[in-house]
This record gives structure tokens, C-alpha cells and sequence, in this order.
């Protein structure tokens, strides 16, 4: 029977994965393989102009490990043919965004009523490309008393200087559009109290002082609620 299977092979192809398909196992790579990934993870940043460390990135590694699985699964095929473009990827960014966004609006809609959701803002400068961004986060707590935290916007500064005036203009706008989104007004209303009290306290121009008096208005009217 032994020999019998070792000589079948059938007329048709197995679809149903084989068990050490689905296994993850340690293999030991010939030295030749392992220069092969050595080279190609140093072509990587070189050709794309990524940091040494993007190749220790849980993004990249969870996405080769897909590829490992895929190989497995349909046998060799070329991974060119089947990646997705950029525009695809870009759509789907702000597809998942949309998604995840909606679902954390809901689950804010009673902490927010309540008035139990802390916010705060993050500023900070990544370590790739000394790009500035600036945080607004949220954290509550629900009526089980379990701890929630969640990233609500990222703004991104440019080549803007991080003086008074642009830190409280970039404030201004971010407030309002989470507060917008998130039900969050009455916190909005907090956050522009204290921008106009920060921009009295620095004697900044009139101008802006009335450009945050007239949206500390609106934020009052039933249109943004």
C-alpha cells in the first residue's frame, strides 16, 4: 500500500491542504538562502530609501510571512502579478479609516453624554523623516469599569514653525473636526476657552482672537450638534 502511494499520483489536483502546509515549522536555510535574504533586505533599503530598522518592522515581517503562507498554499507564483497598486491600497486606507472611525464614534456616543471621556494631545517628531504631528487622544472608562484608549485624529504640521499662533490655529481646527465627527462639541467648547485665554495671555493678534471668539459661537449653535 506503502509503495502504491508513493507511485499514485492521480487524476486530479488535491485543492485541501496538505498537514505540513499548515504547520509552522523552524527551518534551517542553506548559507546560500540566507545570502539571498541578506542581499534582498539590503536592496529593499537601498532602492526604496528605507532605514536600516523598517526591516525589523512588524508591518513588513506580518506581510512576508502572508507571502511564505500564500507560497505554501498555491505552490510558486509571482508575488508581482497579484500585489495590490498604490491607488488600491490608498482607497482602502481611507475605507478601513471610515470603518474604524464609525465604530469608535459609537462606542464615544455614551461616554460622551456622560461626560467621562478624557482628552489629551500628543506633539512629537517621528525618527524617520523629523516629520512633526500632533495627537488627540481619548481615554474613558465604561461601565465595567475597563480602561479604553484611542488614537481620534493625527495632524500632520509640514514645514510649519512650532510658534504660538500656528500651535493654537492647528488646535483650533483639530478640536473642531473631532469634536464634529466624535459628538464631542461641549469638549470642543472647553478647548477653545483655553485657546482664548492662551492667546490673551500672549498677546496675539486681534485677528485671531476673533477668528476663536466667533468659533467658540458656532460651537454653541444647533447646527454642529
Amino acid at each position: 500500500m506503502l509503495e502504491h502511494l508513493k507511485h499514485c499520483v492521480g487524476g486530479a489536483k488535491h485543492s485541501q491542504l496538505q498537514l505540513q502546509q499548515c504547520i509552522s515549522r523552524k527551518v534551517q536555510l542553506s548559507k546560500p538562502d540566507v545570502a539571498t535574504l541578506k542581499h534582498k533586505a539590503v536592496q529593499y533599503c537601498i532602492d526604496g530609501y528605507q532605514s536600516f530598522r523598517s526591516v525589523e518592522h512588524k508591518g513588513l515581517i506580518s506581510l512576508m510571512q502572508t507571502c511564505v503562507d500564500f507560497g505554501a498554499r498555491y505552490g510558486k507564483f509571482l508575488i508581482a502579478d497579484k500585489m495590490h497598486k498604490r491607488n488600491t491600497i490608498s482607497r482602502e486606507v481611507c475605507l478601513l479609516a471610515s470603518q474604524v472611525k464609525s465604530e469608535l464614534a459609537v462606542r464615544l456616543k455614551d461616554p460622551a453624554a456622560d461626560g467621562t471621556v478624557s482628552v489629551c494631545i500628543d506633539m512629537y517628531t517621528d525618527d524617520y523623516r523629523k516629520k512633526s504631528y500632533l495627537d488627540v487622544h481619548a481615554s474613558w472608562i465604561d461601565k465595567d469599569f475597563t480602561f479604553h484608549h484611542a488614537a481620534l485624529a493625527v495632524r500632520h504640521f509640514g514645514t510649519l514653525a512650532h510658534t504660538g499662533i500656528i500651535l493654537i490655529l492647528i488646535l483650533q481646527a483639530t478640536s473642531y473636526l473631532v469634536a464634529c465627527h466624535y459628538s464631542l462639541m461641549a469638549l470642543f467648547s472647553v478647548v477653545v476657552c483655553v485657546l482664548l485665554y492662551v492667546a490673551n495671555k500672549l498677546s496675539l493678534s486681534l485677528s485671531l482672537s476673533l477668528s476663536l471668539s466667533l468659533t467658540h459661537s458656532l460651537s454653541h449653535m444647533s447646527i454642529f450638534h
